[in-house]
């Protein structure tokens, strides 16, 4: 009996530590609970209170006019932020960041199109650029944001850089901008490449300069006057050109200032020779023989200087840069090939008296041999005056290279010479005369004093 009820008193024990320890149980779980039901009547709390706020909002809305106002401009910033944001995907051209573009033709229907936005709040203008980097040319047409033209430019064989500037005419600091570039003259026989740089315009010089955006020379070839017209001169940076070796290499250069001089490179930008250098300045800088409106020139025959064909580079610079950010508006020739021709006279005066008939040619002569007159020079005609046109019926002349008479029309002051640019057959100027006249049959004029007018070309820089 007394082990029966240790039995029941230890079951009794166990039934209740087992009650116990599901209460316990349970209560953890209810706290577990409660705490989570805290929270969501939090989060409910917050909720009702945005809600509440909309709805005050929307019924502050209805009832003021104030409220619309400023939502639409809301409205209006939130789309006003996300064009800046669509801009970002244009390259940007502002104050100290200019763009650079190069391209090669293969194709006469080929087109480049550019986008581009340009940041005006710290420039007064922007400048677009094109270069002529080999012999086919292009051309530029620029448009605004909204498709209308502003601009045609194009190289042509003596205008290998062209540049046009850009000014803001909306409000806003930051616009949009669209190029499209064509080849003019497309051929595959010729070279065929673009550079094009937009960027501020106090940079326009420092964008066409350089090696990469050398502009190309064909032979020169007179009859063509295929010369290149630039039109700035270099201050603070060089200006290149890009020539191959030929069987005729002469380069002439014509300005209207004494300060440029010149450099020729290799293909890896190795310097062969400078103009500036003591022992050539004397044989290159020219300032005889220049023209009536150049000042100088600079000319010489790179044959020498030139190992292989090339391509090899003119860098032109400015003895005494300004130092200033802005391009020198004046303009230079320059030509690479045959020699640059330039026009002339010279006026003789033998002070000789000719007893002249109808019979038959009565000859005289003259000597031309003034320092004044270029070494180069051949002659292209000559006239007469001091007679009275209506006594003399022909004349004739004997230049002194020939060996022949070439003779005039009847009555004719003049007689044009055989004259081909390039030619070993042309008439040099100096050096002895011979002319001879036939009087007409009805002229009473038996004397005359002739004087003489040759007209020549000679080379630039002689």
């Amino acid at each position: 009996m007394k082990r029966i009820m240790q039995r029941v008193v230890v079951s009794i024990v166990l039934t209740t530590v087992f009650f116990l320890s599901q209460i316990i149980y349970s209560y953890a779980e209810e706290i577990e609970l409660t705490e989570v039901s805290v929270d969501e009547v939090s989060a409910i709390d917050d909720n009702s209170t945005i809600n509440e706020a909309e709805t005050s909002v929307s019924n502050n809305i209805d009832n003021s006019d104030e409220f619309e106002e400023t939502d639409n401009s809301e409205e209006d910033f939130s789309e006003e932020k996300n064009e800046v944001e669509a801009e970002e995907d244009f390259p940007l051209v502002d104050v100290d960041n200019y763009l650079s573009y190069g391209e090669t033709w293969s194709d006469s229907n080929e087109e480049y199109t550019y986008e581009f936005e340009i940041d005006y709040s710290n420039m007064e203008k922007a400048t677009v650029c094109l270069v002529r980097t080999g012999l086919v040319n292009s051309a530029i047409t620029i448009f605004d944001e909204n498709g209308n033209k502003l601009y045609n430019v194009e190289t042509s064989a003596n205008y290998g850089r062209k540049w046009v500037n850009l000014t803001n005419n909306s409000e806003e600091a930051i616009e949009r901008y669209t190029i499209k570039v064509k080849p003019v003259d497309y051929s595959k026989r010729k070279t065929a490449s673009f550079k094009l740089m937009i960027g501020n315009q106090v940079d326009a010089e420092k964008m066409m300069s350089g090696m990469e955006n050398a502009v190309e020379l064909d032979k020169y070839y007179e009859p063509y006057l295929n010369f290149v017209r630039n039109e700035y001169l270099p201050n603070n940076y060089e200006c290149f050109y890009k020539v191959t070796n030929s069987s005729s290499s002469i380069l002439t250069i014509l300005f209207k200032t004494d300060d440029i001089r010149f450099r020729v490179y290799d293909s890896n930008g190795v310097l062969l020779q400078d103009s500036n250098n003591p022992n050539l300045t004397e044989s290159i800088h020219r300032t005889d023989f220049v023209g009536h409106s150049w000042k100088c020139a600079e000319k010489e025959d790179l044959t020498h200087v030139f190992n292989g064909s090339g391509p090899y580079y003119i860098g032109l610079y400015n003895l005494k840069p300004s130092n200033e950010n802005t391009l020198i508006k004046d303009y230079y020739l320059i030509a690479y090939g045959d020699p640059m021709m330039c026009s002339g006279s010279t006026t003789v005066m033998p002070w000789n008296t000719i007893n002249i008939n109808s019979q038959r040619y009565v000859q005289t002569s003259f000597d031309v041999t003034d320092s004044s007159i270029p070494t180069t020079a051949k002659a292209t005609k000559i006239t007469y005056s001091g007679a009275v046109g209506s006594s003399i019926q022909y004349w004739r002349v004997m230049s002194p290279d020939e060996s022949s008479w070439t003779s005039s029309k009847s009555y004719e002051p003049g007689i044009n010479i055989y004259y081909s640019h390039g030619s070993l057959f042309n008439s040099s100027v100096h050096g002895r005369w011979n002319v001879s006249f036939l009087a007409s049959k009805t002229s009473r004029i038996n004397t005359i004093s002739p004087y003489y007018t040759i007209y020549y070309y000679y080379e630039y820089g002689d």
